[in-house]
């Protein structure tokens, strides 16, 4: 697997627990905005892989929020670089869902529009 070993990561079931109890976190896909047009999971936000410095602090200046972030599947470098980028910032909860995209939609889960 390409991810590093020095991020943390979630799994598709907690996610998708936390999406049905609607328990507070930040869901960010790190793909093209073109992507994420297409079909997204319920409750992200788009933030490009070159824009994650620029824009999260600017969206979520709680540096304590829980964060998972993710990209188009267990391949992607964009969401650990994103996770590790976020975590240089100074938020102290990120977690990457390695799956991704492929995975939530690969076992059913639903995506929006």
């Amino acid at each position: 697997m390409v991810h590093a070993a020095d991020v943390e990561t979630v799994e598709r079931k907690e996610i998708r627990f936390r999406i049905d109890h609607a328990e507070p976190f930040v869901l960010i896909e790190t793909l093209p905005e073109e992507d994420f047009r297409k079909g997204h999971l319920p409750n992200a936000i788009c933030v490009p892989p070159d824009r994650v410095v620029d824009l999260v602090p600017e969206l979520y200046p709680d540096r304590a929020a829980e964060i998972i972030v993710y990209g188009a599947d267990d391949q992607s470098l964009a969401a650990p670089q994103a996770a590790r980028e976020l975590g240089a910032l100074g938020y102290t909860t990120v977690r990457v869902y390695r799956g991704g995209k492929k995975d939530w939609v690969n076992h059913g889960q639903p995506m929006e529009l």
